[in-house]
């Protein structure tokens, strides 16, 4: 559960390999092609996102435990289909 602001910064990490320098050179002029309306911010303090954070990571930790929700062993299929084992 990232926001778009983590999201985008995850991305740019994810390419800081010199092998994938046209690949991160294409996605910063994507962005710096944007309108500043269009560009990702977040509208909360960075400090309330992360209280945000560890509460959602959290829950889901609960729910893992648990086994509730997509958790479930109900859904292990789907959630390996998905990636997410």
């Amino acid at each position: 559960m990232l926001d778009m602001v983590e999201s985008q910064l995850r991305l740019l990490e994810e390419v800081r390999d010199p092998k994938l320098a046209d690949t991160r050179a294409q996605i910063e002029k994507e962005i710096a092609a944007q309108s500043v309306s269009d560009r990702v911010k977040r509208l909360i303090s960075d400090a309330d996102y992360a209280e945000r954070r560890k509460r959602i990571e959290a829950a889901e930790a609960k729910a893992r435990d648990g086994k509730k929700g997509i958790w479930s062993d109900a859904m292990k299929e789907e959630r390996q289909a998905e990636g997410f084992e």
